[in-house]
This record gives C-alpha cells, sequence and structure tokens, in this order.
C-alpha cells in the first residue's frame, strides 16, 4: 500500500512538472554576419632584402624604406564585390620592439634588429599581429592589390645593430571588416 502511494505521488509530481515546464519559455536571440566568399591570398614565398649597414638602419624614415625596403605585393582574389578587407602580418614579435618581426636568433643573425612592414602609401608600419594594412573596398569584384614594404629596422631604441644574417617568416591573413 505504501509503495502504491509513493507510486503515484511520483507520478503526480512528474505529471505536474511536465505540466509546468510547457508553459515556462525563454527567448534567445542569436546575431551574426555572413561574409562575401572568402579571397585568397598570393604573396611570394619568399623575399630578399638587400644588403644594409647598422649606421644605415638607425636613420629610419621614409628615405630610408625607400632605399632599403623591398616592396611585397599582396594580391587578394575572389574577394566578393562590396568586401572591405585589409592584411594583417602574424608572426614572432621582436622582443624590445613588438611592432617588429623578430629575426631569428643565434650568432649567424643580426642582433638588435627587426623586420617592419609598412603602407606602401603613407610608410605607417603595421604592427606584428595586431596593425593593418590600409583597408580597400572591393568595388567590382576584381582582384585587390595591397602595397608594403619589408625592411630591417633597429629593434632597440639608441644601440647599434649587430652585424649578422637576418631570417624570418611571417603569415599575411586577410580579415573582412
Amino acid at each position: 500500500m505504501k509503495l502504491k502511494l509513493i507510486a503515484a505521488a511520483l507520478g503526480v509530481f512528474v505529471l505536474t512538472g511536465n505540466a509546468m515546464a510547457a508553459t515556462d519559455t525563454a527567448t534567445v536571440s542569436i546575431t551574426g554576419t555572413v561574409t562575401g566568399s572568402a579571397c585568397t591570398i598570393e604573396a611570394p614565398p619568399s623575399l630578399t632584402l638587400e644588403t644594409v649597414s647598422a649606421d644605415d638602419m638607425m636613420t629610419g624614415g621614409a628615405s630610408y624604406l625607400s632605399a632599403h625596403g623591398a616592396p611585397l605585393s599582396v594580391t587578394l582574389k575572389n574577394c566578393s564585390a562590396g568586401s572591405l578587407v585589409d592584411v594583417m602580418v602574424l608572426g614572432n614579435q621582436d622582443s624590445s620592439d613588438s611592432s617588429l618581426l623578430a629575426n631569428a636568433s643565434g650568432v649567424q643573425y643580426a642582433q638588435k634588429v627587426g623586420i617592419g612592414f609598412y603602407n606602401k602609401a603613407d610608410n605607417t608600419v603595421i604592427d606584428i599581429n595586431t596593425g593593418h594594412s590600409i583597408a580597400q573596398t572591393n568595388v567590382s569584384g576584381e582582384d585587390m592589390v595591397f602595397d608594403l614594404i619589408v625592411a630591417p629596422r633597429a629593434s632597440v631604441q639608441g644601440q647599434l645593430p649587430t652585424a649578422g644574417d637576418i631570417d624570418a617568416q611571417a603569415q599575411l591573413k586577410v580579415n573582412f571588416l
């Protein structure tokens, strides 16, 4: 008898719980963004910088970039018309100047040297991992070219870099804005 009473009470509880649950509601708002087709990025697989003296690296500025910078054209293909995009440079940041890409370490590599990426149009630096190239809108769906300059730069303020090789790797990333 006790068992039947407990089973009956349990059944009423479950039925009441289900009935109550059916009248309880919750609203969830869903938001997001759909971008156009993904762009493909094309860039040369390697870039050789010209030999530069440590003294020249201390000067910096637009004249330094035009004399010692290597042009890097990054082409975005298959972007949807109307896409607003830019390019980021990803890689290991220099320990003394985080806006620069770190040079390899070891006795044969130049020390106190980082590699800078710049927008060619205005010579502004593109900070490694956080900076962006000048944004462009793809008006007609054609290929877009981002002209950059890559140059070695003294990474420790006021200290002359040591002689040696430069070796670094960077990844280029497309951002939809």
